[in-house]
């Protein structure tokens, strides 16, 4: 379960949320999310996953994962086990408000070439850093939440962590971490993003990744932890949720979604939003 915390630096921005798990306990997925900030996270075991775009990614103890604001991704826990991880979400104007001259240390996440990179593996000197930071924020956080001082301590480990990012993305980026899932799940992943929000059906998705149907879903499962079906699906909730908070009218967030019946819409995304459209806009 994800303990959320704050980091408030002014009454100028927007708060900096901080989620963390401390040893918890997860298997499975998440469902598909598109973020309204930037986030950076903290990876402090391994074998827990994210799938951003049309890359899937298994980072180890050490590394850093980060998300812009309209990337599509969720998170990927194949194995049973008991995670630690924290994850530092940032306001869209927090950076450039708060380090107007320090470019580089804001740089990775203002990144939108092809070449960007979501996944550091820092050198070993930094992951032994990013790990004993991470550890410091959990007890920090845990233990002293309500100390006069914990923003101004918390957000002085988020600039340590942010360093950190900047100074290993120049070179991550010169040199990017092999992918180690098959091309095919990519491709799919592309050309799903190509038709969204419709579909071209897996007959069609089969022949331009030219393997069969059962092959076809069966990888995309295996990596990705979701059916073609259930990612699309999930998918085309987030982007009607998305719509609904920039003010479409539920008729246009279901058809504009890729969704061709409002009442069936409105069931799905009570289930997976556990409000009805109207209620959430």
């Amino acid at each position: 379960m994800l303990t959320k915390k704050y980091i408030q630096i002014n009454k100028h921005t927007s708060p900096i949320r901080v989620e963390y798990s401390n040893n918890a306990t997860y298997y499975g997925d998440t469902v598909v999310t598109i973020y309204d900030e930037y986030k950076i996270s903290l990876v402090l075991s391994d074998d827990c996953g994210a799938v951003i775009g049309d890359k899937v990614y298994f980072p180890k103890r050490g590394d850093m994962m980060i998300f812009r604001p309209s990337e599509v991704h969720f998170g990927r826990f194949p194995k049973e086990g008991n995670y630690q991880f924290i994850s530092f979400f940032l306001p869209v104007d927090f950076l450039e408000k708060n380090f107007p001259e320090s470019k580089d240390l804001i740089a990775p996440f203002l990144d939108e070439s092809e070449s960007k990179v979501n996944w550091l593996h820092p050198t070993q000197d930094d992951r032994n850093k990013l790990i004993s930071l991470g550890e410091e924020l959990l007890t920090m956080i845990k233990e002293e939440p309500e100390a006069n001082y914990y923003d101004i301590l918390a957000f002085a480990k988020l600039v340590e962590a942010l360093d950190l990012c900047a100074r290993n993305y120049v070179a991550q980026k010169k040199e990017p971490t092999p992918s180690t899932v098959p091309t095919l799940v990519t491709k799919t992943m592309q050309k799903l993003d190509e038709h969204f929000p419709g579909y071209i059906g897996l007959e069609a998705l089969a022949q331009h990744c030219d393997c069969s149907v059962t092959y076809l879903t069966q990888t995309f499962r295996r990596y990705t932890g979701k059916s073609i079906h259930n990612y699309l699906t999930q998918r085309r909730l987030e982007h009607a949720r998305r719509l609904l908070q920039n003010g479409a009218s539920v008729t246009e967030a279901c058809y504009q979604s890729g969704f061709s019946d409002c009442s069936g819409f409105i069931t799905l995304f009570k289930k997976h939003f556990g409000v009805t459209p109207g209620k959430y806009q």
